[in-house]
């Protein structure tokens, strides 16, 4: 009986006297990090182009592409943006006041008249962000000719308008509705003979589908 007690001990130690083997653990390896890609930057989207008109026969236009266009410059506000075309029909200085466009982009072309007609001829000047196309402008007294244009722009979204200058009815002008052209600024003045001077409709052939009356 003693014995037996004495091996309780013995027994009881033997069995926690041997550590047991820890069980094996598989670690997966860590997942792969894949580097994040920047996004891809958004396409700019051009602003919608812009026409102000400022009075007689004067306007600025920002195209799509932010190119700042002045025709005719002579009266009202809006001359503080920086120009990269200026297009003057003629000579008279209610349509000439190139001086009050101060601000311009090292680039700015200004086309007058004389750059417009070359030995008889009407030029067309392809800007990239703007065609213009001088046309003829004149037939009174007032206005010779070969001293007057209209221009039809045609920028790159396709649009176009047509600033007709001090004109009276010229020879070209059946022709013009084959331009399809969407918007027409026309001189109503006293020796602008044609269309509203009559209060009349504008002739069957006039071609752009929305006009303006100027000075």
């Amino acid at each position: 009986m003693m014995l037996s007690l004495l091996l309780i001990p013995l027994i009881l130690f033997s069995a926690c006297g041997t550590p047991l083997a820890p069980a094996s653990v598989e670690i997966e390896p860590p997942a792969q990090v894949q580097p994040v890609q920047p996004d891809e930057p958004a396409e700019a989207v051009p602003d919608p182009a812009e026409l102000l008109y400022q009075g007689q026969a004067s306007m600025r236009v920002v195209t799509d592409e932010g190119k700042v266009i002045y025709i005719d410059p002579y009266v009202g506000e809006g001359y503080d943006l920086p120009a990269d075309l200026i297009l003057v029909t003629h000579a008279h200085y209610d349509h000439n006041g190139v001086d009050r466009i101060e601000s311009r982009n090292p680039d700015c072309q200004v086309i007058t008249w004389k750059e417009a007609i070359q030995n008889g001829e009407h030029q067309v000047f392809d800007l990239g962000y703007v065609t213009v196309e001088a046309v003829e402008a004149g037939y009174n007294r007032w206005h010779d000719v070969s001293e007057c244009v209209g221009y039809v722009l045609t920028f790159s979204n396709g649009r176009s308008i047509y600033v007709t200058g001090d004109t009276s009815t010229m020879e070209q002008m059946p022709d013009m509705a084959e331009m399809e052209i969407d918007y027409a600024f026309s001189a109503v003045t006293a020796y602008s003979t044609w269309a509203w001077r009559t209060r009349r409709k504008p002739p069957s052939w006039w071609g752009p589908s929305t006009a303006f009356p100027t000075m």
